[in-house]
């Protein structure tokens, strides 16, 4: 949390990482709104439900964590994960309290698709060699990008080995919620925005066209996680959007 005025601003990150991923960017975000990065529950410091939950689930859980902070209106910014989690809140649980939402990576699966997406992620499962340590580290350079700074590379690979056992809980939710149909339901002022080099950039445009009046752009030489990567470049169009 960061920022002593303005509007508040809830931010959902992506799996399997944690609000790590808004570092960079709550700092600009502050200067002119009340900046939130959640971590969803099982991920990063946050506590993790008994079983698997559902995207719904999910939801349910940040609906009584944003009551906490007594405010009737706000705007979300959400990356991958984070969208499907917004778009279940919006839609189900927050209706016109929020005032802007700002997506980016907005997940669009078909359930044709779910076997192969299951198989991509995989499942949290160790060697006594060790192995396994090299295939996550190998997995998220290939899916960040080769010129991917270490730094951010280790720091992604800790942050899955923290909550290894149940890294795909998150993804099995995404996987089973219907992203599309949300996105007809939105009211409020949509905002699109990601990387062009971001693997949801093509989907993202697809995504835009479902929202009446979304606004879309892809921010050119960014590979992904854009308010990690370009935070700066993220915190003025997410206050700019939303009159910050």
């Amino acid at each position: 949390m960061a920022g002593d005025r303005g509007p508040y601003v809830f931010l959902f990150h992506e799996s399997p990482v944690s609000s790590w991923e808004f570092d960079p960017a709550i700092p600009y975000l502050a200067t002119r709104c009340r900046a939130v990065a959640f971590d969803n529950p099982g991920y990063g410091q946050s506590d993790a439900p008994a079983d698997p939950i559902d995207m719904a689930g999910f939801a349910a859980r940040f609906w009584v964590a944003i009551d906490q902070f007594g405010v009737d209106r706000f705007a979300i910014g959400a990356v991958h994960t984070g969208s499907s989690i917004a778009l279940e809140l919006i839609t189900k649980h927050l209706g016109d309290r929020v005032t802007h939402a700002v997506l980016s990576g907005i997940p669009m699966i078909r359930p044709d698709q779910v076997d192969a997406f299951k198989a991509r992620i995989g499942l949290p499962e160790m060697d006594a060699d060790g192995e396994f340590l090299k295939r996550l580290w190998q997995a998220r350079r290939k899916s960040w990008g080769e010129a991917t700074n270490l730094d951010m590379i280790r720091e992604a690979v800790a942050q899955q080995l923290m909550i290894y056992p149940r890294f795909h809980w998150a993804f099995h939710a995404v996987f089973g919620y219907d992203a599309a149909a949300a996105l007809k339901q939105l009211r409020c002022p949509v905002y699109v925005i990601n990387a062009e080099g971001d693997s949801l950039a093509e989907v993202d445009r697809q995504a835009a066209a479902l929202i009446k009046g979304a606004k879309f752009k892809l921010i050119p030489g960014v590979k992904g996680q854009l308010p990690y990567r370009a935070p700066e470049v993220y915190a003025r169009e997410l206050l700019g959007f939303i009159g910050a």
